[in-house]
C-alpha cells in the first residue's frame, strides 16, 4: 500500500478518537443546574444554543453565550434524526415530560450527534485533501493500486456495509 493511502487510513481511523476525545471534554465543561424537565420553547432554544456554543468554541475560549437563536437552530438541526420530522414539537415534548432521559438525555443525544457531524465532515475533508495531491494523470493511474490496497486491507468489512 502506498505511503499515502496510509497516511490517510491512519488519519481516518485517529480522527473518531481525537474527535470523540474533544466533544466528551466539551460536554463535561458544560454546566446544567437546572431541572430535568424544560416547559417552554424558549427556556429550550436557551439551553441548546448555549450548549451549542460550548461545543462549537475552540478549546480555552469562551463564548459569549449572547446570542444563542442561530446555535439552537444548528443543535436542532442535528437533532432531527433522532427526533423525526416534527422534531421541534417532539423535542419539547420529550424534554416537558422526562421521557427519554429528559433534558440530559437530549443533551447527550446533541452531543453524540455533532460528534457524528464532526468526523464525517473531518473525514471528507481529509479525502477530498488526499485526491488534490494527485494530478489528473497520476490519479488515474493510481486509482486501481489504491483501490485494490484498500480493499486487501479492509475487505472484509465490505459485506458489513448496507448501501
Amino acid at each position: 500500500m502506498r505511503s499515502e493511502l496510509r497516511t490517510l487510513l491512519s488519519k481516518l481511523d485517529d480522527l473518531g478518537v481525537v474527535v470523540r476525545r474533544d466533544v466528551d471534554d466539551r460536554v463535561n465543561q458544560f454546566r446544567y443546574t437546572g431541572a430535568n424537565t424544560i416547559e417552554s420553547e424558549t427556556e429550550l432554544n436557551l439551553l441548546l444554543g448555549r450548549f451549542f456554543l460550548n461545543l462549537v468554541t475552540p478549546k480555552g475560549r469562551s463564548s459569549s453565550g449572547e446570542e444563542t437563536g442561530i446555535p439552537a437552530g444548528h443543535a436542532k438541526s442535528l437533532l432531527r434524526k433522532e427526533y423525526g420530522a416534527n422534531y421541534s414539537d417532539n423535542l419539547l415534548r420529550y424534554v416537558s415530560t422526562s421521557a427519554d432521559g429528559g433534558v440530559r438525555g437530549m443533551l447527550d443525544k446533541l452531543s453524540e450527534a455533532f460528534f457524528l457531524d464532526q468526523v464525517d465532515g473531518g473525514a471528507g475533508l481529509d479525502v477530498s485533501k488526499f485526491w488534490e495531491q494527485f494530478q489528473l494523470g497520476e490519479s488515474y493511474r493510481n486509482l486501481n493500486q489504491d483501490a485494490q490496497a484498500y480493499i486487501q486491507v479492509y475487505g472484509h468489512m465490505l459485506s458489513l456495509i448496507h448501501i
